[in-house]
């Protein structure tokens, strides 16, 4: 079980013609904020009725566009990053799942307040990372967008069976699915919020011999995490496969 989960809750807003995913911070005067950022395509950086007057970052990894009429920022990664997989425990369930490197980011807006970003680059479309200053309050407030936590709370929902407790549209699916001949697969289930799309697989045995299966054997381009309820199976047995993605632009 994961405890102390924060929920995060997501929007999707439109900006020059492109589709941003938003995460919001409520945050103080020199606080900190963990975000994500896309790591193939742009971001957008802005601070609520302030605009950003200087930026620093510690890594070359990241390019920063500069909007002087609206006093945003939009970052790129300079080139394709270097993703590994991790393995991630959720109870007795093992998951493997994409994590991207960190750059920390230091922007001061036209107020003089210093703000740092740890910017999680991660496979996923354009992101918007809004900061609301806190008046009056110093120090680290307000939510984290920790890409990995979110990911282990979506397959911890999934692998439980819950229904919309952390906010996704849950749909009954129920779809045959051809994948090898040794195998049975459906789509059992999908769990859906503006970020991610989760799908629950059914998969039985028929080969007439064990077999055994691995989580790379179910990533596809976008995917971000895979995990297997029960990797070796006996002929006949059934076993549940979870993978999340990240979910495109329409």
């Amino acid at each position: 079980m994961i405890n102390n989960k924060t929920l995060i809750l997501i929007s999707t807003i439109m900006v020059n013609g492109s589709a941003f995913a938003l995460q919001e911070f409520d945050i103080a005067n020199n606080g900190e904020i963990t975000a994500v950022v896309s790591d193939y395509d742009v971001s957008r950086i802005t601070i609520a009725n302030s605009r950003i007057d200087n930026v620093t970052l510690s890594s070359k990894q990241l390019k920063v566009d500069t909007d002087d009429k609206t006093g945003q920022i939009y970052v790129r990664p300079v080139k394709p990053n270097k993703s590994t997989v991790s393995t991630i425990k959720i109870g007795n369930l093992k998951a493997q799942a994409v994590t991207g490197s960190t750059v920390n980011m230091f922007v001061t807006d036209v107020e003089g307040r210093t703000y740092t970003l740890r910017l999680r680059l991660q496979s996923v479309p354009s992101e918007t990372i809004l900061i609301r200053p806190l008046r009056g309050a110093s120090g680290s407030v307000g939510g984290s967008t920790d890409f990995t936590n979110q990911v282990v709370t979506m397959i911890e929902d999934m692998y439980l069976d819950r229904k919309n407790d952390d906010g996704y549209v849950v749909s009954e699916e129920n779809t045959k699915i051809k994948l090898w001949k040794e195998v049975n697969f459906m789509l059992y289930k999908t769990y859906t919020d503006n970020r991610f799309v989760g799908s629950v697989f059914i998969l039985q045995n028929i080969s007439g011999k064990e077999i055994n299966l691995a989580e790379n054997q179910f990533w596809k381009p976008n995917t971000v995490a895979v995990a297997i309820e029960k990797p070796v199976l006996a002929n006949r047995e059934l076993t549940k496969v979870f993978v999340i993605g990240a979910k495109q632009d329409e």
